[in-house]
């Protein structure tokens, strides 16, 4: 641990051989040093809008139960288990990058929205490695 830039894998070092927080650093041409090893695993989420209750001719917060599943969604981000998200250009898909313990607890929050299966249906989740990132 200790160690910024990137999240740890099997078998590779961090960085392009570079190992320490302030060698990273200086490579980069930048002041800043972070610890980027929280923990916690990134998780990316694929959503797709569908479901029994999913109008296709009405707009996203024109939907049935928006107020209610925007609220449940801000939740999530303020409580920072959503760090990314938003429609993909087909605008039928939603991407998320989350942070979470597992897979599992994905699965578990995610059920708990208002809109889980009447107007969104979880179409993937995959462990993905960050390994470029400039939040603070």
């Amino acid at each position: 641990m200790g160690r910024t830039g990137v999240l740890p894998s099997p078998g590779r070092r961090y960085g392009v051989g570079l190992s320490l927080p302030t060698e990273t650093a200086l490579a980069a041409g930048t002041h800043r040093v972070r610890d980027r090893n929280r923990g916690v695993a990134m998780f990316l989420v694929v959503r797709l809008r569908s479901g029994p209750e999913w109008d296709a001719s009405r707009p996203l917060e024109q939907q049935s139960g928006w107020t209610a599943h925007a609220a449940f969604m801000d939740g999530l981000v303020d409580a920072g288990f959503v760090v990314l998200g938003g429609p993909l250009a087909d605008e039928r898909r939603v991407a998320l990058a989350i942070e979470a313990d597992s897979e599992a607890a994905v699965h578990e929050t995610l059920d708990r929205d208002p809109w889980t299966g009447s107007h969104l249906v979880t179409d993937a989740v995959e462990p993905w490695t960050v390994r470029l990132d400039a939040r603070d």
